[in-house]
């Protein structure tokens, strides 16, 4: 995540100001919980969105999901698909 503004805890230093990266967390596991899409691509584009409407001060939104090895020959570290967008 890059920032509009300089985010309030980088001031304040206190937890109260800044994005509770907890809440992302739980907010894509209720999503996983009730969605469901056959490929990364189509995963990481709908968190993606996820997260974008919930915050207002992104300047930059990186998402990267990574699927653990399926079987497919010869690949050993699974896939890594990114999406990113300017806001």
């Amino acid at each position: 995540m890059q920032f509009r503004n300089i985010p309030q805890t980088l001031l304040s230093d206190n937890l109260n100001d800044g994005i509770c990266y907890n809440e992302i967390v739980k907010r894509i596991e209720n999503y996983a919980d009730s969605h469901s899409h056959e490929t990364i691509e189509k995963w990481c584009y709908e968190i993606f969105q996820l997260i974008k409407i919930h915050y207002n001060n992104i300047s930059h939104l990186q998402i990267k999901i990574k699927k653990k090895p399926a079987d497919i020959r010869n690949l050993q570290n699974g896939v890594i698909f990114s999406y990113s967008e300017d806001m």
